[in-house]
């Protein structure tokens, strides 16, 4: 399988035309997960958590690979902190190492800048493995997420 140094993969910014392609990138990007954690999707609730997240958080933008939108992230620095929302890769683009990609400059924007990297991921998410590999902390949790960090050095 193709990894991230092989295909090109860029961001821009998210516009509002954006919407219907993050709402299925987050559907199809969280429902075995869901599944997994929960039991049954609801895609109602589904639709409720999307519009939430996507209207109260900043910072999105759409990731690119070879020049065809294959998910979204959004995250923003507060206090110091850069709290990461999201990352959502369409299942058909994951395992080719863009997640690791996104998540790799995050990590590296929060050492130059010496602070925080926090974010939160629902407990059946195999994607734990991926941050826990690249230095992520749990430092807490909820009864549905862990709450993870990376500090910097």
């Amino acid at each position: 399988m193709e990894k991230y140094e092989q295909v090109k993969i860029n961001k821009r910014p998210a516009k509002p035309e954006d919407t219907e392609f993050a709402r299925r990138a987050h559907h199809a990007g969280y429902h075995d997960v869901v599944i997994n954690q929960f039991g049954k999707w609801d895609r109602q609730a589904q639709d409720n958590f999307f519009e939430a997240g996507w209207k109260n958080s900043l910072g999105h933008e759409i990731i690119m690979c070879n020049g065809k939108p294959c998910g979204y992230t959004s995250s923003e620095e507060i206090d110091g902190v850069i709290n990461f929302h999201e990352l959502v890769i369409l299942p058909e683009f994951q395992r080719r190492g863009i997640g690791t990609k996104i998540l790799d400059e995050k990590i590296k924007m929060a050492k130059k800048k010496r602070i925080t990297l926090k974010f939160q991921v629902l407990k059946a998410n195999k994607a734990i493995s991926l941050y826990k590999r690249l230095g992520a902390e749990k430092v807490g949790e909820t009864k549905t997420h862990l709450i993870m960090e990376f500090k910097p050095e």
